[in-house]
This record gives structure tokens, C-alpha cells and sequence, in this order.
């Protein structure tokens, strides 16, 4: 497997009872099924988080607060579910249901050429393994944060928990 992450939306009820059970909370986690709730975010994921907050990324000096802290916060996740339940890059992070409502926002308020500006951060640009064209970042980067959006959107409208892993 390569360096991928994704989200699970979860109704409550299914997200409690997985809890009780690590095993069935792993194997669910692992379906990576989209119509069951799974969102794959692929490399994107990491990427376009050290992107919106670039002080994560060690070699960097924090360079001010995140221009969307809510979307940052999600791609970063929340807090941990499970601490001993390795899910092949650590444990799950839940996402405070707060944080969701909160970046929907953000996710409507951002556009295309401050999204790209934050991929042609010099700090980022070293992280990535190319330089970042405007066409590539629309079709990867754009493509998968606009999905998160939607994911997100969804989530709160269902009530749902959202995981990160």
C-alpha cells in the first residue's frame, strides 16, 4: 500500500457499537468502499494538509496561523479514537462534529487560485515531487479537496461521525 489516507462517515449508532469492538472497527475501516461512506484521499490527503498549514512539516518555521483552520483541522484530523488500534498509519481520528460544521464555510469560501497559492509555497514545493501546474493541481489537489467538501457537507447534513485515517 502506498501513502494514502482517507475519511469514513459513520451513522452514531454503528460508530458506538464499533467501539466496543476493535476488530469490527478495523475491518470496517478497511473496506475502503465508497458507497459504504469511505472517501480515499490518496496522497492528497497529506499533501494538501502540510499545504494549508505548513508549520507541520518539521524542516519549516511555523509561518502564521492557517489561512482555513477548520479545513486544516480536518485534513489533520481530531482526536484519537482507539489509541491501540493501528489502522496501517496509526490509529483514527474523529472528527469534532463542531470542526465539520465549522469548515463547511471555508470549504464554500475558497477558490481555486488561493488554494493553488498555497501549493507554490516554496516549503511545500520542496515536499511535493514536482512543481505544481496549474492543470495537474486542478485535476488532483482541487479535485480531491472540493470531494472533501462535499463529504463534509454531507456528513453534517446526515448526523454522521466523521474518521480520518
Amino acid at each position: 500500500m502506498g501513502v494514502t489516507n482517507g475519511f469514513l462517515k459513520l451513522p452514531r449508532d454503528e460508530f458506538d457499537k464499533l467501539c466496543e469492538d476493535q476488530a469490527a472497527l478495523a475491518a470496517r475501516a478497511q473496506e475502503w468502499d465508497e458507497s459504504r461512506g469511505y472517501l480515499d484521499m490518496d496522497k492528497a490527503g497529506y499533501e494538501l494538509l502540510f499545504m494549508f498549514d505548513p508549520s507541520l512539516v518539521e524542516a519549516f518555521a511555523a509561518e502564521g496561523p492557517a489561512p482555513y483552520p477548520h479545513i486544516t483541522t480536518v485534513l489533520g484530523g481530531g482526536e484519537v479514537v482507539l489509541p491501540d488500534l493501528d489502522l496501517g498509519y496509526g490509529p483514527a481520528h474523529r472528527i469534532p462534529e463542531e470542526t465539520l460544521r465549522n469548515s463547511i464555510p471555508e470549504f464554500k469560501a475558497i477558490q481555486f487560485e488561493e488554494a493553488f497559492a498555497l501549493a507554490k509555497n516554496e516549503s511545500i514545493a520542496e515536499l511535493l515531487p514536482r512543481d505544481a501546474d496549474e492543470e495537474e493541481f486542478r485535476g488532483y489537489h482541487w479535485a480531491y479537496l472540493q470531494s472533501l467538501g462535499d463529504f463534509v457537507q454531507q456528513a453534517v447534513d446526515d448526523h454522521s461521525v466523521v474518521l480520518r485515517y
